[in-house]
């Protein structure tokens, strides 16, 4: 179970690199800094949640919501919340 858990979170990282060595990586704006922050405050954190952030900015709010679901970010309002904030313009 543990080295399943392993392999989906490197997959998940692998994943997010090509997708953003394809993008490019998201620039860090205060609508980033915003979901970043909120989510400090609600306690998560990490790289998975600030690449959430990034697609939330760009205006993928489906699927910065997706990643912070599969993050365990709970609950739900705490990812709407996170990801309207990434999302304004």
């Amino acid at each position: 179970m543990r080295l399943r858990r392993l392999l989906r979170c490197a997959a998940l990282v692998l994943g997010l690199s090509a997708a953003t060595a394809v993008a490019g990586p998201p620039v860090a704006t205060a609508d980033a800094a915003d979901c970043h922050f909120y989510l400090l405050m609600q306690g998560h954190g990490g790289l998975i949640v600030d690449s959430a952030c990034g697609f939330g900015e760009d205006g993928n709010v489906e699927t910065c919501k997706s990643i912070l679901v599969w993050a365990n970010v709970t609950p739900q309002a705490v990812v709407d919340e996170a990801c309207r904030l990434a999302s304004l313009p």
